[in-house]
């Protein structure tokens, strides 16, 4: 045989060898959002903790540059009047602003997508500020100014402005640079409404003998409710938009998602032949625990009353400007 008949010859073919498979979680993995704003428990309550501490230094270093030739200012100094806010405070006045940012993006008619960017860019920025130098009430009205703008709802500005009581163009445009610096340039937020959409549109396909249509379609309205619920809780930085996803409809209907999944992990042992990329036999039990988690965490964010939120937002404006209270102290001995 020549070596032109060798080289013409076919060669036996190989058998395809699976790769692993990429899913929506390895995909997020890779984007600035997990980069930038993902912790264990214990980094996310220690950086809040950080973050308190910086703004209590903060404080302290603006009451030192008062003139103290002040008798008001002496009394501030000597009675420790003016206090900075507990981490507790910190995150109760960040979750009512947060709700807050909710109704205002109704009110501008704002699309889901938007909303939830709003409340993404507004608790990131306060997971590294503090309300001892931000009042967050507007943070708040930028964070959802630049949050339409970025998702390509724009509004313009006077408009915005206009709809706000006392508040101007610039009141709210002198924070979006410093908003931007905190959140690293990153505006491309991921939210859980997309892979709840995805599981839904799954469930038809794999799920269509253990749940009716209506009863499905009904069962992702109701969780489209509780991720919006849970924008308010801290699960979007420990988890990932698929988890918090599923975590939401296991919540809701556990029989429906423990028969998914389990259906899913077997099709993957079966599409595998690989031993190394078929799913380890405990994998599904430590999920579904994730997801328990996710839910028992989702359920920690607060709704502060009024009166509460009324209490830190006075101590936040003295903590922003020491020499509110030294004014208010002179006049009430003017008064007296």
């Amino acid at each position: 045989m020549t070596s032109s008949d060798s080289t013409n010859q076919e060669e036996t073919p190989q058998p395809e060898k699976h790769s692993k498979q990429i899913t929506n979680d390895d995909l997020y993995r890779r984007s600035t959002q997990f980069r930038f704003w993902s912790f264990t428990e214990q980094r996310l309550k220690d950086l809040k903790r950080s973050t308190n501490e910086k703004g209590a230094a903060n404080l302290k270093e603006r009451i030192s540059q008062l003139d103290p030739s002040i008798p008001e200012v002496s009394e501030i100094w000597e009675k420790d009047l003016v206090k900075p806010l507990t981490v507790e405070e910190e995150v109760k006045i960040v979750e009512y602003y947060a709700r807050k940012a909710q109704g205002l993006a109704n009110y501008f008619k704002l699309p889901t997508q938007s909303r939830a960017t709003a409340i993404s860019f507004f608790r990131k920025f306060f997971l590294v500020n503090s309300c001892i130098q931000f009042h967050p009430q507007y943070i708040m009205y930028t964070c959802l100014f630049l949050a339409a703008k970025s998702d390509n709802h724009f509004i313009g500005i006077k408009e915005f402005s206009k709809a706000i009581p006392k508040t101007t163009p610039e009141s709210i445009l002198q924070y979006e640079f410093q908003i931007l610096q905190s959140l690293k340039f990153a505006l491309l937020c991921h939210h859980p409404y997309k892979p709840l959409y995805g599981f839904f549109l799954d469930f038809q396909v794999e799920m269509k003998n253990n749940i009716q249509s209506d009863k499905l379609a009904e069962l992702y309205d109701h969780a489209r409710d509780k991720v919006s619920e849970a924008l308010f809780s801290d699960v979007s930085f420990l988890f990932t938009p698929s988890q918090i996803a599923l975590a939401v409809y296991y919540e809701l209907n556990p029989e429906l998602v423990t028969s998914y999944l389990s259906k899913k992990f077997s099709q993957l042992s079966t599409i595998n032949e690989d031993e190394q990329l078929k799913p380890s036999p405990n994998v599904q039990t430590k999920l579904v625990d994730n997801l328990k988690h996710c839910i028992e965490l989702s359920h920690a964010s607060f709704d502060p009353a009024i009166e509460e939120v009324t209490q830190i937002s006075r101590k936040v404006h003295y903590c922003i400007d020491p020499m509110k209270l030294v004014k208010k102290m002179q006049k009430q001995k003017a008064v007296s």
